[in-house]
């Protein structure tokens, strides 16, 4: 538990840090109501609230003992590189660096698959269509709606955007 603790505390001040420096760095728009640089500090926003909700539910559903630093000395390094947290942020991290690369589209599609598969979906043929329904939701959902542009990749796979974004 005192891992958790630390890891969400850390969590917590870094998301911290990053609303406030967006805040201060990213240029307004004159749009009308919320334009795109209020969305980051939103979703950091709820992130910053979320991680507070769940540091008290740690705190609160675990013994002093478990809170201790003793708790953190009996990890097992191996069970940690291998938990589903990890794995997922590891996706996470290799999503942000080929979104450029392979557009919005593709690197979407192929992380909700990854990310399904960690998480325990084992059906392909559901994984497949609910990554694909949640991919162009999204993506429609943020061109369309919000107005902001999305990656759309190099080479074929910005063809494959630009008929896209006809439709």
């Amino acid at each position: 538990m005192a891992l958790e603790l630390l890891f969400n505390g850390t969590l917590l001040a870094f998301f911290t840090y990053c609303f406030f420096y967006i805040g201060a760095t990213v240029p307004k728009t004159n749009a009308v109501g919320w334009g795109a640089e209020v969305w980051p500090q939103a979703i950091l926003l709820a992130l910053i609230v979320l991680i507070g909700v769940n540091i008290y539910r740690v705190y609160r559903g675990s013994s002093a003992e478990e809170r201790g630093l003793s708790s953190v000395r009996r990890l097992n390094l191996r069970s940690i590189m291998t938990g589903k947290l990890i794995l997922g942020m590891g996706a996470l991290f290799v999503y942000a660096i080929v979104l450029q690369a392979l557009g919005f589209i593709v690197s979407t599609f192929v992380f909700f698959v990854v990310y399904a598969r960690i998480v325990g979906q084992r059906n392909v043929k559901s994984l497949v269509v609910s990554s694909l329904v949640a991919t162009l939701s999204v993506y429609f959902i943020f061109s369309r709606g919000l107005g902001v542009m999305l990656p759309r990749g190099l080479g074929l796979l910005r063809d494959f955007a630009l008929i896209l974004e006809r439709l």
